[in-house]
């Protein structure tokens, strides 16, 4: 009996010997890939109200929202989607189409862990809120974005290239690193257009708001977008 037990308890260590240096070698290998794997499914103990904290820089004020087992559902197809780097998952046109705040809530949290490098990653939350614009703090969330100061490179957006060569910057580097703010001026813009076309009651009701995005688009310090935002303030009128 003592024999079967040894054996067994050996059997065991082993087992989670082999596991730990599986995780071990993955984990140096794959980098930030291992850190979004290991999001893939929000925690079941993340609690049922979020009070997020809100971003450097964001100028919108957190209010406690109700997260539900399907906010946690579409967060955890986000993170499929952004380890993937699909673009064109069909699952962003159907699962994702709508969002209720408690996603939102997530997808802001999110969008403040990634690394600002992670350029595709963030312009895919700003764009999956971007078209649920449907209280003030997803406009505040659009002006925080475009508050954000220039990303100078892409392996580093604190250290400019300087080996890079004018023409090469100008190919379109500069519109990828600005993609975030693109996506978030683009939003306010298509929001703008929405209340132009239809004169819906309750997007005009947003009006004060999405014209104050499009400012935070004209004081930004990345030239593309404040020129960009400046031509939309030009053709706004009420």
């Amino acid at each position: 009996m003592a024999k079967k037990t040894w054996i067994v308890t050996i059997s065991i260590a082993l087992v989670l010997s082999i596991g730990i240096f599986y995780l071990l070698k993955t984990g140096k290998k794959t980098g930030e890939d291992a850190g979004i794997a290991s999001m893939l499914l929000p925690p079941d103990n993340l609690p049922m109200v979020s009070t997020i904290a809100t971003p450097v820089g964001a100028k919108f004020t957190d209010t406690a929202v109700e997260v539900s087992a399907e906010d946690r559902k579409k967060f955890g197809i986000l993170m499929e989607i952004l380890l993937s780097r699909s673009d064109n998952d069909p699952r962003l046109d159907r699962e994702l189409k709508e969002l209720p705040a408690g996603s939102k809530e997530l997808f802001f949290n999110h969008y403040r862990f990634l690394a600002r490098e992670r350029l595709n990653e963030r312009g895919t939350v700003v764009f999956l809120i971007g078209r649920n614009l449907t209280r003030q703090k997803d406009f505040d969330f659009l002006c925080s974005v475009l508050d954000e100061p220039p990303c100078l490179s892409l392996s580093d957006c604190q250290k400019a290239e300087t080996s890079k060569q004018d023409y090469e910057r100008d190919s379109g580097e500069e519109v990828t690193l600005a993609y975030p703010q693109l996506v978030a001026l683009n939003a306010a813009t298509a929001y703008l257009e929405r209340i132009r076309l239809s004169h819906n009651r309750r997007e005009m009701e947003f009006f004060d708001s999405v014209l104050q995005v499009i400012k935070c688009g004209m004081r930004s310090k990345v030239a593309t977008i404040s020129q960009k935002a400046e031509l939309v303030s030009r053709g706004v009128t009420r």
